[in-house]
């Protein structure tokens, strides 16, 4: 016999058959013997699934007893059966004292229907996710999905068995009568330190179906074991005693094209997988089913002689279950398994029309791993992927590690691991998979029937410390967008603004940017106001403000709100030119039809700090009766990139007249302090200057700047004041005015953009 446990914190425990100091494979190794039945979940059958998550003790050994949970039991949950097609609904009851959630590990259900970290069920509440079943046959599981506590939760035993049923597997004639000649296997470690669980990553002690040392009665004819990697990190190299072999069927996702006859198939965690062994001419005899973590290769998977981490078990090939072979019963009719199963459907590589990679990354010996260097965060969206598009995934191991990669929602089909095709036991649907460390693997998957706008999928490493570390990421599946021509607005008419903007800091030393406009002339004017600030992410602006929050003020009353934006008003951005955003950016955007007057468009911060761009669009092309005719940004001026920017754009035939103003040494006599004392303008197009100025009484032009305050109404600048401006008549184009420090200070500034009439 082979170990099953090393118990050293439990000296109470009599341990049947102690042998120490055996030798195998150089290895000194403990041996036990068999001596627990194994537990056997029952089968609970729908169309209603009605599961309780609680805490009780389980007695794992002889008077000893775990603070474990489960659903409907102390330890572990049902075993769900259900078919393909069936409409079904679970009905989850959280009784555990504390938040919790529950994902179908594998299934293809709607991302509300999938229990991930967003589906959190409260303490005494019921979640009731309701579904049509669309898998096809498989090896499915469910487990808390609760980040940052995934770990602990799971530890305790809520976990369970899903198997699904189809016609193929049916026609298959496979072993199917649960609990007969179709048994689950859990595979779990634990560290059990004096009779209790901890939680960790590499166990002490080896469990399965939450049996220790189990043994399973067995009849003498094919029988199918559904066979889960449910540990937190250890990997297994699952095989059959002596120079047995098993055939394996199928994989995560469901029965393979073709049965594999293989005497050897590392899991790691998440993975699963369907085999059947003929104990036939075994009658009366034993058998075991084994990890033979000893032969596993290499220094990067964690359970092998020579991976990470450290534990008793570390190496060692452990009995997983001893199966006790008895007389056939009366489902011993199929005497072998069929040459072939179906045909999987198949997406070829050209079909695809986005590339994706994902990185797989740490800082270094003990820094924590994460993918592309980005802790999770519940508020990231880090994909967005259009409902059944073929995509190709690279996830690239920069790591020492060996990962288990574990996507939601779909099933993929592996192209290359390392450059070379897959193995044909990694030919099947998977939704897990090992990346070796420093290899790079390929997936291709088809991410069909399902949208949701608001809440995502997860990607995680599935080793359960790592992705309670924050080794995960999510996606957001939009239903795709038809996309007509866009016709521009063609602005005729008089030269004149049709796009002012503001580039500034907001919050922390910052403050508040106080941004403005006005709107002069007769008749009303449909305007865009954008608020951007996750959108700039993607222009190199790494410090944007997360989620701005734009108002729209006239006087004392706020006209409009908002903290986001409409897919449907992409249009309407893409005929003004605005540049486009992500569909569900956390940016703000306000569509209004305004009359005469003076506006001014605060942005909260929801107190962060980061840069935002604030934008105003004229939507109409023919000249009308109402103009652009001001815009005004009050913000600070830091040192480096942390300028003041004005931009605006000119449309239309002939010239137009302006003046610009960079406030810094008036603002005093108006109460503001912190002020920038010697602000310097400069208006830029094209990368070119084409004016500056740091004291607007300098200017040769000082005069007519003079006149020009008062034609256009605005306030008096003393002239041996160290404002600036800038009185010039431009055509159409592109313009920025930048305010910074003229002796390189730092402050509060107004920046002011008029058009003389």
């Amino acid at each position: 016999m082979t170990p099953r446990s090393a118990l050293p914190l439990l000296p109470s425990i009599r341990l049947f058959g102690l042998a120490l100091g055996v030798i195998i494979a150089g290895l000194s190794i403990l041996s036990v013997s068999a001596q627990n039945p194994l537990r056997v979940p029952p089968a609970l059958t729908g169309p209603t699934y009605d599961m309780t998550m609680a805490r009780s003790t389980t007695e794992l050994t002889a008077g000893v007893q775990t603070n474990t949970a489960g659903y409907n039991d102390s330890i572990l949950g049902p075993t769900l059966i259900m078919s393909q097609g069936d409409a079904v609904v679970l009905n989850v009851t959280n009784n555990l004292g504390e938040t919790t959630t529950t994902h179908w590990h594998g299934m293809h259900v709607s991302p509300e229907n999938d229990g991930g970290p967003h589906t959190s069920i409260v303490d005494g509440a019921t979640w009731s996710p309701s579904f049509t079943v669309l898998d096809s046959a498989a090896t499915m599981w469910y487990h808390p999905h609760l980040h940052g506590n995934t770990n602990a939760q799971v530890t305790e035993g809520l976990v369970g068995m899903l198997l699904v049923r189809d016609e193929v597997e049916t026609q298959a004639g496979l072993p199917r009568t649960y609990g007969v000649d179709e048994f689950p296997l859990l595979l779990i470690d634990r560290i059990l330190n004096n009779g209790q669980f901890d939680v960790g990553g590499l166990g002490n002690t080896m469990l399965v179906n939450g049996t220790l040392d189990p043994y399973l009665e067995v009849p003498a004819q094919l029988v199918r074991f559904r066979v889960v990697n449910a540990s937190t990190e250890r990997a297994y190299n699952f095989g059959v005693a002596g120079a047995a072999t098993f055939t394996l069927v199928g994989t995560d996702g469901g029965l393979l094209e073709a049965p594999l006859v293989l005497s050897r198939m590392i899991l790691m965690p998440g993975e699963r997988i369907d085999v059947v062994i003929d104990l036939s001419n075994l009658n009366g005899s034993t058998l075991d089913l084994m990890a033979f973590n000893s032969e596993i290769p290499g220094n990067d998977i964690p359970g092998s002689p020579n991976g990470p981490g450290n534990s008793p078990l570390k190496g060692l090939d452990l009995t997983l279950v001893e199966l006790r072979v008895q007389a056939p019963n009366a489902l011993a009719s199929q005497t072998r398994v069929p040459a072939s199963f179906w045909t999987i459907p198949t997406v070829d590589e050209s079909a695809a029309t986005v590339n994706r990679t994902v990185r797989m990354t740490n800082a270094g010996p003990g820094a924590p791993f994460f993918l592309d260097s980005l802790e999770f965060d519940h508020e990231v969206i880090n994909h967005t992927v259009t409902r059944d598009a073929v995509e190709v995934w690279s996830i690239v191991n920069e790591t020492n590690f060996a990962h288990p990669f574990h996507i939601h929602d779909i099933q993929f089909r592996v192209l290359d691991i390392g450059g070379v095709a897959p193995p044909a036991e990694l030919s099947g649907k998977k939704d897990t998979v090992m990346v070796p460390a420093f290899t790079t693997l390929r997936f291709i998957a088809r991410f069909d029937d399902f949208d949701n706008e608001v809440v995502p999928y997860m990607y995680h490493c599935h080793i359960l410390t790592h992705e309670d570390g924050g080794m995960m990421g999510q996606f957001r599946v939009i239903a795709p967008v038809d996309e007509p021509a866009v016709t521009p607005v063609v602005f005729m008419g008089a030269a004149r603004f049709v796009n002012l903007s503001t580039r500034a800091q907001i919050g922390g030393a910052a403050g508040s940017p106080v941004a403005g406009f006005v709107l002069d002339g007769t008749g009303n004017k449909t305007l865009i106001v954008r608020a951007v600030g996750p959108g700039l992410l993607g222009f190199g602006i790494t410090d944007a403000l997360a989620d701005p929050d734009l108002s729209l003020v006239s006087g004392t009353t706020t006209l409009a709100v908002n903290a986001g934006w409409e897919a449907t008003q992409s249009d309407l951005l893409s005929s003004v030119g605005a540049f486009t955003l992500d569909r569900y950016t956390s940016d703000a955007l306000l569509v209004r039809d305004l009359p005469s007057g003076v506006y001014t468009t605060p942005v909260g911060d929801g107190g962060d700090s980061g840069v935002v761009l604030l934008e105003f669009y004229d939507t109409q092309g023919t000249t009308t009766g109402i103009q652009l005719q001001n815009l005004s940004a009050r913000a600070f001026v830091g040192t480096g990139d942390d300028t003041l920017n004005a931009g605006f754009v000119i449309a239309g035939e002939g010239t137009v007249k302006l003046l610009i103003r960079a406030l810094g040494p008036t603002l005093t006599e108006y109460g503001l302090t912190g002020v920038l004392g010697d602000p310097r303008l400069s208006l830029l197009s094209s990368g070119a200057t084409l004016a500056s100025n740091t004291a607007w009484g300098d200017a040769a032009n000082a005069a007519d700047i003079a006149t020009t305050i008062g034609a256009v109404g605005a306030f008096p600048l003393a002239t041996t004041s160290d404002d600036a401006a800038i009185l010039i008549e431009l055509s159409a184009g592109i313009y920025s005015a930048v305010v910074d420090g003229a002796d390189g200070g730092t402050g509060t500034a107004l920046v002011e953009i008029y058009r003389v009439p």
